[in-house]
């Protein structure tokens, strides 16, 4: 399984929004359990390959983690939410970054992808 979580904001996110994930936010998600694959932010740069259609005038900022199986997703959940850190100081200063709440995604790999 992976876990596709997605910050969304009305500006774009800058350093120190990277350091904050980097420095704060990424040590509590590896001690639960989902340590980041990759991290990525929206490019604001124009589309010089008009056939592939790209969304303007959005800030994304979104980190993959992989799980050996569902129960091990729903482990590092449950181990996030019980966090007294998380819950008391990080979860409410990453709110406050952000529009909206963050979205998560559970993907399942294809046989043919390099993550399975």
């Amino acid at each position: 399984m992976v876990l596709a979580t997605l910050y969304h904001r009305d500006r774009p996110f800058d350093q120190s929004f990277l350091d904050f994930f980097d420095g704060q936010l990424r040590p509590v998600l590896v001690e639960t359990g989902a340590a980041p694959l990759a991290c990525l932010k929206t490019e604001h740069a124009e589309n010089t390959f008009p056939a592939l259609p790209v969304r303007v005038g959005e800030n994304v900022f979104v980190w993959f983690a992989r799980f050996p199986s569902q129960a091990e997703l729903d482990s590092h959940l449950h181990r996030l939410e019980r966090s007294d850190r998380w819950r008391d100081h990080l979860q409410p200063a990453l709110s406050t970054m952000l529009d909206s709440p963050p979205q998560q995604l559970r993907l399942a790999p294809t046989a043919r992808s390099l993550l399975s």
